[in-house]
């Protein structure tokens, strides 16, 4: 058994960020944005759920379809309250 100061050191607030850090950087440069074409605002918003989407895989380890959707939700709710 570990003892508390190297349970400590494994769970450093510091080590986890990088981990994520890298995930998410990951994450951005193998987002497919290429293939989304934006020329109206329904393209636009299923462009950004994605993003959003790709992002969360990282955070959530939830199903692909879920993780659109709270995209879709967090897009909604980031910008649909100043923009409409």
């Amino acid at each position: 058994m570990n003892t508390l100061e190297e349970l400590l050191e494994i769970i450093h607030p510091s080590r986890t960020y990088d981990v994520y850090r890298r995930k998410v950087d990951n994450a951005l440069l193998n987002f497919p944005f290429q293939s989304f074409q934006v020329n109206s605002w329904g393209s636009c918003d299923y462009f950004v759920a994605s993003f959003f989407a790709k992002i969360n895989t990282v955070f959530l380890p939830a199903e692909a379809e879920s993780n659109l959707e709270l995209g879709l939700i967090t897009f909604h709710n980031v910008y649909g309250r100043p923009f409409g």
